[in-house]
């Protein structure tokens, strides 16, 4: 490039471009800290301090937008030569050269002559760099409330409510290692039978996913979790069906001698005992007398049992009972199919054996269980510990309220208890009354005012519309809602306790 105006004018640009880079840097560092302020007023009102990352990825957010603009939207020649024609009063000098470079002529050579002198004169460092006056207090206050945000402590507040998150993170994290350690033991007193159904159920996957947690309501529903499937392995509904059809039969075989003995056994819930029985009953190897006392006894045996018909909501159980009814209608021995009435005694007796594994395996779940109400009630026992020290009367004016009046003060002390619309689903827990002094009322007296316990009745109502949202349950069978109902009693109804006066 040899044309020293030219020149002149890029060195112009290049000048203004600067100028402009530093301009829209402090709009986008003021505006930078704008946002940055208004962060760290949001978590005060949090009780927070404003962490450095957001911080961090506030600044390079505005970078970019800074960067950007700066690229695309930047002086070029012809808009530097305008700049400088008005800076410099050249009355369209620079410009005009832009336009007619390369003309010849003498009224060219005579303009272009007149503008490299005036060119000659001036200088790029003339031109004036933005000065902020106004915006430079107001940076300097975003700035000491951006670093306040940032170096301020968490309020009171916070710090008691991160120190109950340690606290129960710790517990929580022994009571998972307590139920780990009961899956452990228990396993290992399972048959190979029992530890299948244990396996299928996944208990021993979901506690290995336990983690300790610093929040009541995740401690609470993880737990629920568990609660839950101890739950579906409790109250499965095709076992209750096969239990109360066992009761039937047995009923009805103590009626008569010849089922005495199984009828006592299906009672008393000896079900691997009692499918022995049957299976020495069956045909296959017995030909002439045997085989028609074997019969005989069948039909005695289940005679005073009703048949209930073909329902399409039977079990397998009820099936297969139903089925061996109606072979054994046929009074003529010699058309009874020995393979069909063994076939059939065959499959009660199967039944009977796995109703067998899983009661056992229920009655070993009593360990788990004990140590899954234990994590419960130590997490409400935290959660109800807390509530009452953070609404704990001051001492002096607990004792100025019941002067005269005596200590109307009563403390309840119930387990906790969780609102569910699963089994085991925890959705929401209402902390009980502990040692504080929390959901207290002032009561009048003649002598003065004093505080009493919260009433039980407000504690039976709610745990009756708990209750009876389960028992509206549309998914419940009907011959299990007792059993769901004494559940619920014995798992959420709070336990004795004297009686508001």
């Amino acid at each position: 490039m040899t044309d020293p105006i030219e020149q002149f004018i890029h060195l112009l640009r290049r000048g203004l471009n600067r100028r402009l880079l530093w301009r829209r840097f402090w709009y986008y560092f003021v505006a930078a800290l704008v946002a940055m302020t208004l962060w760290a007023f949001f978590r005060r009102v949090q009780g927070q301090p404003a962490e450095g990352q957001i911080y961090g990825g506030i600044a390079v957010a505005f970078g970019i937008c800074w960067g950007g603009h700066c690229c695309f939207r930047r002086y070029t020649l012809p808009m530097a030569a305008r700049y400088g024609d008005a800076f410099f009063r050249l009355h369209d000098a620079l410009l005009s050269h832009l336009e007619f470079r390369g003309r010849s002529g003498s009224f060219q050579c005579l303009r272009q002559q007149q503008t490299l002198e005036i060119c000659r004169s001036l200088s790029v460092k003339q031109l004036p760099w933005y000065r902020p006056r106004r915006s430079v207090p107001l940076a300097l206050l975003l700035l000491i409330a951006v670093l306040g945000g940032a170096l301020l402590p968490p309020s009171p507040a916070v710090r008691a409510a991160a120190v109950r998150a340690a606290e129960l993170r710790e517990e929580t994290g022994w009571r998972n290692a307590e139920l780990r350690r009961e899956v452990t033991e228990l396993q290992r007193q399972l048959s190979e039978a029992e530890r299948e159904l244990f396996e299928d159920a996944g208990i021993a996957d979901l506690i290995g996913q336990f983690t300790p947690q610093g929040d009541w309501k995740d401690a609470l529903r993880q737990y629920g979790q568990l609660d839950q499937k101890l739950a579906a392995l409790e109250y499965d509904p095709p076992l209750a069906a096969d239990r109360q059809l066992l009761q039937q039969l047995a009923k009805a075989m103590q009626q008569h001698a010849a089922g005495r003995q199984l009828g006592k056994l299906l009672s008393q819930e000896e079900y691997a005992a009692a499918a022995e029985e049957l299976e020495a009953l069956q045909l296959s190897g017995t030909e002439g007398v045997s085989r028609q006392q074997k019969l005989a006894k069948l039909r005695e045996m289940l005679q005073s049992y009703s048949s209930r018909g073909d329902r399409k909501s039977s079990t397998a159980l009820e099936r297969e009972v139903e089925a061996l009814l109606r072979r054994l209608a046929d009074r003529d021995d010699g058309a009874i199919d020995n393979r069909q009435i063994d076939a059939s005694l065959q499959k009660i007796s199967s039944r009977l054996q796995q109703m067998q594994n899983m009661t056992q395996l229920l009655a070993k779940l009593t360990a788990l269980r004990q140590a899954l109400n234990r994590a419960q009630n130590g997490v409400g026992q935290n959660r109800t510990a807390q509530a009452g020290r953070s609404r704990q009367p001051d001492r002096d004016e607990q004792n100025a309220r019941g002067a005269g009046s005596g200590d109307g003060n009563r403390k309840l002390s119930d387990r906790q208890t969780g609102q569910e619309t699963d089994f085991g689903n925890f959705q929401s827990v209402e902390a009980a009354v502990g040692d504080g002094a929390a959901d207290r009322r002032i009561t009048e007296t003649a002598a003065g005012s004093g505080t009493a316990g919260r009433a039980r009745r407000e504690l039976g109502t709610a745990y009756q519309r708990q209750l009876e949202s389960f028992i509206r349950r549309s998914d419940v069978p009907e011959n299990l809602k007792t059993d769901v109902k004494n559940y619920f009693i014995s798992i959420h109804q709070p336990q004795g306790g004297a009686e508001d006066e």
